[in-house]
């Protein structure tokens, strides 16, 4: 993994944490069992074209993806927030994304999962 961009960065959990790994690790996987959570929901509500919906669920995991470190889906989640740009590329880019991160995460921390 070492030549695999990190698309994550745990750099202000563990400064929270103060360094506590066993705090770190609760963070990781509350991370990615709320994230995965929210995500099905989105992925729901995108199908039923209830964009409203959409914006709400992008807010919602937006401070869960900052506190992470997740940085390269703030554009998807920005413009689905305000309803702008192309809904469904939007949405696909946010969904893809995310999945990217989990799988990331998972494989980064097996012992978690």
């Amino acid at each position: 993994m070492a030549d695999q961009q990190k698309l994550y960065d745990t750099s202000m959990i563990e400064m929270i944490g103060r360094n506590n790994p066993s705090f770190l690790n609760e963070m990781i996987v509350m991370f990615v069992t709320l994230v995965a959570k929210d995500l099905d929901t989105l992925v729901q509500a995108a199908g039923e074209n209830k964009w409203a919906e959409v914006g709400q669920l992008a807010h919602k995991i937006k401070s869960a993806t900052g506190n992470m470190g997740v940085t390269s889906v703030s554009p998807y989640i920005n413009a689905l927030e305000l309803g702008t740009g192309d809904r469904v590329e939007n949405f696909n880019n946010l969904n893809q994304g995310l999945l990217a991160v989990l799988d990331q995460i998972k494989a980064d921390y097996p012992q978690l999962f």
